[in-house]
């Protein structure tokens, strides 16, 4: 985690610069599927622009200079667009920017030095770049559109009177954070025009009174270069997070006398400053924010009329669409959060289930404990909304795992999304990414045949992978699936058996027995050891990072069919509405989501079967009978199955019936893991405090059916 005490805009510059990266490998990938790099080209080239700016302002150099030779990379491809490109080239090098600026900003993030620059990386990037040139030929006089200048021609500029004199305001978009780093790389970037610029707030830096200066006023600016306005506009237009620009021409005197009240203010700037004043009234400064969709409207209509007025525009419109408001929370905070709320409703329980008040029997007291308690469900919806975070980004991560594998086995595979809005808590998405990336890989490099193994089965030439994820009762269902060979059980049960896995004989294995045993450690099912795969420890590690979360994986397959991986994972490890029952002196808690329906048993219905296993029939139906006393060694009075309370219990296709003693009612409880010092027990997931101070065990429905 991140240093508390260190610099907040270290921990600003790692959360954008991370969503960069993510956004950068997502649009990389895609353009390399769709095979249409040209319109990917100025989005890469605005995000190193932006990945640049910030880590110079940060003096995060080996990060800024790789970023500052891609971008001049993505400069001349999107101004000159040289026929013939090498789409492959170009993404293998941008993914291994991606690579560099992960590691260079974990290291950030974990408060680690970093000695280590790319130069290789930037070798290969200006070669690639020189390449273009040459067989794009030089000759190309076409003039860029905005032109960096020598550091000769920068001097002879500013000896120089005057040349061309603008006026410039930025407006950033609302809650786009870090405005005077933004600001920064501006100035930086006129420099390198060979503009001489002068601006307010002049100090950057400062982050108080100057990011605030830049966020209620905007970012101001006069300069004097050799550009047109034209060729401004095309370079404002281009910088990230703008909401409104304003470029006006303006005459010596003005720029003087702006120049003159910009060292003014910055030597009186208080409180009070409230922006700068234009002399002679020639030059109109919006004294507020413009109507953000007038102007957009005016735009659009002036487009329809005649596409080459776009010079004549002073305001330009980036916002597309109806922006929503976000704000950046601390996930630890969420996570005291979430435990506050947990305490809530438990003490909750303890007031309104005091033994002394119900006593009391007192109506006015019923209903405000009733009033209270919705506003707590209420309070505790809104935090579980808060936490819930759609699979999206994590299922978008794996385009990257699949590009990688199908480019080192050799093998065509497409990958499949579905169901991506579908929403788990925030600290199970931290579980999941692992598993989900043993999943894919060993579905390629397992599943998946080579594109003769596939013809020859009369199978597409390329494989499919599908990743999909949906919501069943109170769990998220994940399905990692290939249209691949498929799994053979009596290989896997022969390699089980020689590792000494078998727990009984090999005919007594079902299918989804034998196919389970692939998430044993040290067994694998390839014949010979990868790189990727063969060593029997990925498989593993994806059943160890489920049980932290209290999720299971289960695994079908069909020979020349494919493979079929599901993960049942809880949709949060919080707060549940579970059935409170008491099995002799203890509590058990059973989510409501898992139970069909409650009744007495009956006599004539109980049945054995041949093996000695009690049975009830319900409606013409055969259930086994799960005895809660016996399976945990407790000690009751109650062991007549008429005497008790049967609990229909129901997890996918599966049902069986618990015997327990009776059902006190329905509560909310807050879940509480075990200690890692505490064996796990099958069948049960985790504890409960409940409202009378006592402690109840919660039942595991899929652990008790399995």
């Amino acid at each position: 985690m991140a240093n508390k005490e260190r610099d907040p805009m270290i921990d600003m510059f790692v959360h954008e610069t991370f969503q960069l990266i993510e956004q950068l490998e997502k649009v990389i990938i895609e353009s390399e599927k769709s095979k249409e790099m040209e319109t990917a080209i100025n989005e890469i080239f605005r995000i190193m622009h932006t990945i640049k700016g910030n880590s110079m302002m940060m003096k995060y150099d080996n990060i800024a200079e790789l970023a500052h030779v891609t971008e001049d990379l993505f400069d001349y491809l999107r101004t000159k667009l040289p026929e013939n490109m090498n789409y492959s080239n170009i993404t293998n090098v941008v993914l291994d920017c991606v690579d560099f600026f992960k590691e260079e900003v974990t290291k950030i993030q974990n408060d680690e030095p970093s000695i280590e620059k790319a130069e290789d990386l930037t070798q290969i990037i200006i070669d690639l770049l020189e390449s273009f040139k040459f067989v794009g030929g030089a000759a190309s006089e076409e003039k860029e559109p905005l032109e960096t200048v020598s550091e000769e021609n920068k001097e002879v500029l500013k000896e120089t009177d005057y040349n061309n004199l603008f006026y410039v305001k930025v407006i950033f978009e609302d809650e786009c954070q870090m405005e005077n780093i933004r600001s920064f790389s501006i100035v930086h970037n006129m420099d390198e025009f060979g503009c001489e610029t002068y601006h307010y707030p002049e100090d950057l830096e400062d982050v108080n009174d100057g990011l605030n200066i830049i966020k209620n006023q905007g970012f101001q600016m006069v300069l004097n270069c050799s550009q047109s306005k034209k060729e401004l506009e095309y370079y404002f237009e281009r910088v990230a997070f703008l909401k409104c620009l304003e470029i006006k021409e303006i005459s010596v005197q003005e720029f003087e006398s702006i120049k003159s009240d910009f060292n003014k203010y910055e030597c009186e700037r208080d409180e009070s400053a409230v922006g700068i004043d234009v002399p002679d009234g020639n030059l109109e400064l919006p004294e507020e924010k413009p109507d953000i969709e007038k102007d957009k409207e005016k735009i659009n209509n002036e487009n329809e009329k005649n596409t080459k007025n776009e010079n004549k525009k002073t305001i330009v419109e980036h916002s597309q669409a109806k922006q929503q408001k976000y704000i950046n929370v601390n996930v630890e905070k969420l996570d005291l959060l979430m435990n506050l709320v947990g305490e809530l409703v438990v003490s909750e329980a303890m007031v309104t289930q005091n033994p002394e008040l119900k006593s009391l029997n007192i109506q006015s007291i019923e209903k405000s404990a009733a009033q209270m308690r919705k506003i707590i469900n209420e309070v505790q919806d809104i935090v579980m909304e808060i936490r819930m975070v759609p699979l999206a980004m994590t299922f978008q991560r794996m385009n990257r795992i699949v590009r990688d594998m199908s480019v080192k086995t050799n093998k065509e595979v497409d990958l499949v999304l579905l169901g991506q809005e579908t929403e788990v808590d925030k600290n199970i998405i931290e579980h999941i990414s692992d598993p989900l990336m043993h999943l894919i890989r060993n579905a390629i490099d397992h599943g998946i045949e080579t594109t003769e193994e596939r013809k020859q089965a009369g199978k597409p030439e390329k494989g499919t992978v599908t990743l999909e994820a949906k919501n069943s009762g109170g769990d998220v269902w994940i399905i990692v699936r290939d249209d691949g060979k498929g799994l053979e059980k009596e290989k896997i049960l022969q390699k089980a058996d020689k590792k000494g896995l078998l727990k009984k004989p090999m005919e007594e294995y079902s299918d989804k027995e034998a196919f389970s045993l692939i998430f044993e450690a040290g067994l694998s099912t390839k014949e010979a050891v990868t790189n990727f795969s063969g060593r029997g420890v990925g498989m593993d590690a994806v059943v160890k990072e489920l049980e932290k979360i209290g999720g299971i994986a289960v695994v079908e397959s069909e020979i020349g069919k494919g493979t079929y991986v599901t993960l049942r994972i809880p949709l949060t490890l919080a707060i549940i509405n579970g059935m409170v029952m008491n099995v002799g002196e203890n509590k058990f808690t059973l989510p409501i989501t898992s139970i069909r329906e409650s009744f007495k048993a009956k006599k004539k219905d109980i049945i054995t079967d041949t093996d000695g296993n009690e049975m009830i029939l319900v409606r013409g139906e055969c259930y086994s009978v799960i005895r809660i006393h016996e399976r945990y060694a407790l000690e009751t009075e109650i062991d007549n199955l008429e005497e008790g309370i049967m609990v229909m219990l129901e997890n996918e296709d599966s049902k069986i019936c618990l015997f327990v003693d009776q059902l006190i009612g329905e509560h909310q409880v807050v879940v509480k893991s075990f200690s890692k010092y505490i064996q796990k027990i099958q069948g049960i997931s985790g504890c409960a405090h409940l409202g009378d101070g006592g402690i109840c065990l919660i039942l595991d429905p899929s652990g008790l059916i399995a």
